[in-house]
């Protein structure tokens, strides 16, 4: 576990928490990278983030929701829950 996130899913899906609102922007590319580094002969790469602990911290959502179009250009589908 990273700081401000842990990983919850298994090999065959990326399910990511975050526990802290913390840097949106450090966050999102630390879940990126633990992404890319556990499934790296993966064509899939689309993953569930659960931003529950966010929610009410709306200067470091706006953050991550801007790095989430930046990744979202490179290829990825990253999926929203609160």
């Amino acid at each position: 576990m990273a700081s401000g996130w842990e990983y919850c899913g298994t090999r065959e899906d990326g399910y990511y928490h975050i526990l802290a609102h913390d840097d949106g922007d450090r966050i999102l590319d630390e879940i990126v990278s633990h992404f890319e580094s556990s499934r790296p002969d993966s064509a899939d790469r689309a993953f569930i983030v659960d931003m529950h602990a966010m929610e009410h911290d709306f200067a470091e959502l706006r953050k991550f929701q801007r790095r989430v179009a930046h990744y979202e250009r490179l290829g990825y589908e990253i999926m929203l829950t609160f």
